[in-house]
C-alpha cells in the first residue's frame, strides 16, 4: 500500500499502465470506471455490462471521447482497440477475461452466480480477480481463493468496501498485539425489513441506483452478507444470529460490547456486529491482557479500558478499488 501513488506514476510515466477489465457499469461500476479514465497508472480497459450503453455512458463520465470507444465482442478487435489507447465496451463479460491484454478483473455486478462464472473465467486465464461482489464471495470465496492461489494470481475482495476497510484495521490491530473482540460496521441506511423494490422505487430513482440493491441495503440484506464476508475472513461469529445491532455511538462501544457479566450486552467476545449511529464507518474494539500496554492506550486518549475502539469513519467504496487492483499487480 506505502507509496502506491508513486508506483502507480511510475508505470504511467513508463507507458506500462495496468490494463484493468471491469465487468458491471451500475452505479459502483460506473464510477470505478469514471475514477480509472483520471487517475495515473491504471487504465479501464474493457467495461461490460449486459446493457452496452451503461458501459459507454461510465467511460463518458470520465471525459472519454465517443470515437475513442469501441464496441465490440470480438477478442481481436479488442486487443486492437487497446493497443491504440482506446477503450472497449461490451456486453459480453467473457471479452474480459479472454482477451490477453487484460491484466486484472473487477467483478461488480453483485450477482453470486455471475460473479462465480467471472472468478472461474478470470483464474482460469490467470487474471488476477478483485471482487466487488460480497454476494460471491460468501458463498464460495474460500474456494476460489484456493483455486487462485494454485494457479499463482490474486483472489481478494477489495479496498473501500466495508469488509476491506474493516480487515485493514483488524490487520493492523492484531499486528500491534492487541486483542480483537467485536469487529464490524455502521449501517448506513435507515433499517426498514418491510421494505421492497417496488416501496424504494422512487428514492432509488432519485439516487441513481437500482431499486433492487437499495432494498437490499435498508432491509439488513446487505449487511448481514458484509458481516458473513467479515466472519469468514477473521473466524469471528455472530453474538447472536443476526447481530445486537446497537444503537450506539463510537464512544458508547467501549462499555456497550463488555460482556453482560461486567454489564454489556455481549455473550461472548469474538464476534462481528453491526451498528445503528456510526455509518458509514468501520470499527475493530481492541483488549490487551498486559497492564503497560492498558497504560499506553489509556495515555493516547483511547479511554480508560478495559475495551477501546479502533474507528475508520469513512470507506469509499468503488473509489478505494484501484488500491487494491494496484496492490493486486504490483
Amino acid at each position: 500500500m506505502y507509496n502506491m501513488n508513486r508506483k502507480l506514476a511510475q508505470l504511467e510515466a513508463e507507458g506500462k499502465p495496468i490494463q484493468v477489465g471491469v465487468v458491471g457499469a451500475g452505479q459502483m461500476g460506473r464510477g470505478m470506471v469514471t475514477e480509472l479514465v483520471m487517475i495515473k497508472g491504471e487504465r479501464p480497459a474493457i467495461c461490460a455490462d449486459i446493457n452496452i450503453d451503461l458501459a459507454v455512458h461510465a467511460f463518458e463520465y470520465g471525459g472519454v471521447k465517443p470515437e475513442q470507444i469501441v464496441k465490440t465482442t470480438d477478442v481481436a478487435e479488442a486487443s486492437k482497440a487497446i493497443a491504440e489507447g482506446k477503450y472497449v465496451a461490451t456486453n459480453d463479460s467473457s471479452l474480459v477475461t479472454k482477451t490477453p491484454e487484460i491484466d486484472v478483473v473487477v467483478d461488480v455486478t453483485g450477482v453470486p452466480d455471475v460473479g462465480a462464472r467471472i472468478a472461474l473465467d478470470a483464474i482460469a486465464a490467470k487474471k488476477h480477480i478483485i471482487m466487488m461482489n460480497v454476494e460471491s464471495d460468501v458463498v464460495i470465496g474460500p474456494y476460489l481463493n484456493k483455486l487462485a492461489q494454485e494457479a499463482g494470481v490474486v483472489y481478494t475482495g477489495t479496498n473501500g468496501d466495508e469488509p476491506g476497510a474493516v480487515m485493514e484495521l483488524y490487520d493492523f490491530a492484531t499486528a500491534i498485539g492487541l486483542n480483537v473482540e467485536v469487529i464490524g460496521k455502521g449501517k448506513n441506511n435507515r433499517l426498514d425489513r418491510a421494505c421492497n423494490p417496488d416501496t424504494v422505487l422512487e428514492e432509488a430513482t432519485r439516487r441513481k441506483m437500482s431499486p433492487r440493491m437499495l432494498c437490499a441495503f435498508k432491509d439488513g440484506t446487505k449487511t448481514m452478507v458484509e458481516m458473513t464476508a467479515m466472519s469468514n475472513a477473521t473466524g469471528l461469529v455472530p453474538d447472536v444470529i443476526g447481530g445486537h445491532g446497537i444503537a450506539c455511538d463510537v464512544k458508547g462501544l467501549n462499555d456497550m460490547y463488555r460482556l453482560k457479566e461486567d454489564d454489556g450486552i455481549l455473550n461472548k467476545h469474538g464476534v462481528v456486529e453491526y451498528v445503528r449511529g456510526i455509518a458509514p464507518g468501520v470499527f475493530v474494539t481492541v483488549s490487551t491482557d498486559n497492564d503497560e500496554i492498558s497504560y499506553q492506550m489509556q495515555y493516547h486518549s483511547m479511554g480508560p479500558g478495559p475495551l477501546w475502539t479502533l474507528y475508520r469513519p469513512y470507506h469509499l467504496c468503488n473509489l478505494e478499488t484501484p488500491l487494491t487492483i494496484g496492490r493486486a499487480v504490483i
